[in-house]
């Protein structure tokens, strides 16, 4: 039988691109024009039971939410390839399924029901070969409730295309094509997203190294709002264009096995749409080895970051050394500057640190200690007497209050999530207390924010419109690891004291003292530490507090583990009249247990017990306890997981208690 040139040339040219570069994989698989392995999937249901009770404190108003989902499907997959897959391998999954909910809130219910659709598929072309494809597209169409169970329907599609290249200067080129439709009772809004990645990264030395990333994205967004007592609807235009440029790179340079190093980034970026943003950083180090034991350094940034509503541009460069002396002590020496500019002020920082580490074997046992000298000179200046405070990062976890960083807040805060999607309500979502100039935030019970969450935090404080202030630092931190005894002392204390030299005083200079004396044990598992603190603060009352801590973990058996653990703080304020704490809020209890109790009581069975409790007293009155049980269960190719939990939570205005059961059920074939 004659085979055609044309014929010949394509399946020499099949062979040459399935043939791997180091020549192996050719035996492991058979040549075939299409090859799939069996199709595989999972039959899954899933479903979700939570009853909630919170009435308010002050009203007395009660509201009672039952909350009932189901969710059950077909999950199928498989991956094969085309030829070899050296040349074209694949995979691809499906999904199909349904949703069922149903809400009663105060005898007023809310049913709904819905479907999932959707599929995945991908692809990469030459694997092993210089240069490689790869595709992918997928593709959901999702039923959701939320806003009280109005209906929201959600359907993504995701295309891409990427391309690698490898070798000494490796490369990769992404194409992304993003579209999201959501459409309810309230809204409907529609997202296009069309992305660019660029890579090159050079890797032909361990010496010389450097990476480069482009990025370009471009969205159009359209929001239709329907008002729910009638009228109008608001549309929205909302487009988002960026560019955005970062380089990396590194140099090791000299002789011997210390070596040299410089290293730097670059990053610029150019935001247009509803939110102007223009960014520009350059962060510059250089590491100096001058013997064994000595060493210097010398850094430099600057940034700059514009907006529609205010410009902020920052200057700051850092030299300093590292000694070693004796194998017992570590010096570091630095020199800090920073030039501030923003929208209608500025802010120069002069500042200079030397820290030290010592280390002893002495005939007690194992001395360390740290201690940390510091003076910074700073000028500030502001037109308007205010100043922002952009993006602060706090993480709420349980009813707990976290104090935000500056004081002497004015006017309220915008909270959002750590994505900037979702902005949280006061009253709602978290509650704010102040005490003295401190401004605190915590979660609400049956808010939105999840515990823990990281949430980001907006808000003005008081500036000096001309100041100039020196702050002194000193941190000395002792510990002491007796040879015989599983036992430690320590004894920490921190001090940051700032002194107004001249101009207006700003309102948030604070001088800040606190002492710490401890001792710790551990036995067999068993860890107790017993604390006491003096806290002397200008801006804050001044508080006295003892703490006791424990911890238990125990391998109780080959499969039963267990982990106990509390704590005791008995904490009270002095001043508190003058900063406005009547004689029930001048002090703090706090007293918390957890547990934690894991057991597989068969080899396809693990049963876990959890409890925790928290409740404080005095100037905060809240009560959190949570009780959680989970069971995981799989006999060959079944998998049952349950998780149960009770919570009873008391808080500023309001208390209640949740009960949530949830299970998912897999059967694999």
């Amino acid at each position: 039988m004659s085979v055609s040139p044309a014929k010949s040339f394509l399946l020499c040219l099949l062979i040459a691109a399935a043939v791997p570069l180091n020549a192996q994989g050719q035996q492991r698989y058979p040549i075939r024009p299409f090859a799939m392995v069996p199709i595989k999937g999972e039959l899954f249901l899933r479903g979700e039971f939570q009853l909630e009770d919170e009435e308010s404190t002050p009203s007395g108003f009660e509201t009672r939410e039952t909350d009932i989902f189901f969710e059950e499907g077909l999950d199928l997959y498989s991956h094969g390839y085309f030829y070899h897959p050296n040349l074209i391998e694949w995979d691809a999954s499906v999904r199909l399924g349904l949703q069922q909910q149903w809400i009663d809130i105060n005898n007023e219910d809310f049913d709904s029901d819905g479907n999932i659709v959707g599929y995945n598929l991908s692809a990469i072309f030459l694997k092993e070969k210089p240069i490689t494809l790869q595709a992918f597209a997928s593709q959901t169409q999702d039923f959701l409730d939320r806003d009280f169970a109005r209906r929201l329907e959600v359907e993504r599609e995701h295309q891409g295309l990427e391309i690698l290249t490898k070798g000494r200067f490796p490369m990769s080129l992404l194409l992304e094509n993003i579209k999201l439709r959501e459409e309810s009772d309230l809204r409907e809004e529609e997202q296009h997203t069309r992305q660019l990645r660029f890579t090159i990264s050079d890797q032909r030395s361990w010496d010389r190294q450097a990476k480069l990333i482009y990025e370009y994205e471009n969205t159009d967004k359209t929001a239709i709002f329907h008002p729910s007592g009638g009228g109008p609807d608001v549309i929205s235009d909302l487009p988002d264009r960026r560019h955005e440029l970062d380089i990396a790179y590194l140099r090791r340079f000299g002789s011997g096995e210390k070596r040299h190093r410089y290293r730097g980034s670059l990053r610029a970026m150019d935001r247009r749409g509803f939110f102007e943003n223009q960014v520009f950083t350059a962060d510059q180090r250089l590491d100096l080895v001058h013997s064994d034991t000595l060493s210097s350094f010398y850094g430099l940034f600057y940034g700059l970051d514009k907006t529609d509503l205010e410009q902020d541009q920052t200057v700051s460069s850092e030299v300093g050394f590292s000694k070693s002396i004796y194998e017992s002590l570590d010096i570091i020496g630095r020199l800090l500057f920073t030039d501030r500019r923003f929208e209608d002020g500025s802010e120069d920082i002069v500042g200079g640190f030397l820290d030290m580490d010592y280390r002893k074997k002495t005939p007690l046992g194992q001395y360390t200690s740290s201690l940390l000298l510091g003076k910074e000179y700073e000028k500030e200046e502001s037109s308007g007497g205010l100043r922002s405070i952009r993006n602060e990062s706090v993480t709420l976890t349980g009813l707990a209050f976290s104090q935000l960083s500056e004081p002497n807040v004015l006017g309220s805060l915008t909270v959002t999530n750590s994505a900037e999607t979702t902005v949280y309500v006061q009253g709602t979502d978290y509650t704010v207390n102040t005490v003295g100039a401190f401004t605190e935030i915590a979660r609400l019970a049956g808010g939105g924010i999840v515990d823990p969450e990281n949430v980001l935090i907006d808000y003005t404080i008081q500036a000096a419109r001309e100041a100039e202030f020196t702050t002194n630092h000193l941190n000395w931190t002792n510990r002491l690891k007796f040879l015989d005894l599983p036992l430690w002392l320590y004894f920490d204390y921190r001090l940051r004291d700032e002194i107004l030299r001249s101009g207006d005083d700003p309102g948030n200079l604070d001088t800040l003292a606190v002492r710490v004396f401890g001792v710790e044990t551990e036995y067999k598992g068993l860890k107790v530490t017993a604390e006491h603190e003096i806290r002397d603060q200008e801006l804050s009352p001044p508080s006295d507090s003892t703490r006791l801590r424990a911890s238990f973990h125990r391998r109780l058996g080959r499969n039963l583990n267990l982990s106990l653990g509390g704590e005791i703080q008995r904490l009270g304020y002095d001043r508190a009249v003058e900063f406005g704490l009547d004689p029930q809020r001048d002090f703090l209890d706090t007293n918390r247990a957890y547990g934690a109790l894991t057991a597989k009581i068969r080899a396809n069975t693990l049963i876990r017990f959890t409890g925790d409790y928290i409740r404080t007293q005095g100037r905060e009155n809240d009560k959190l306890v949570r009780l959680g049980f989970q069971l995981e269960w799989k006999y060959r190719n079944l998998a049952f997981s349950l998780q149960a939990r009770h919570d009873i939570f008391t808080q500023q205005s309001s208390e209640g208690s949740t009960d949530s059961v949830g299970f998912y059920l897999i059967r694999r074939f």
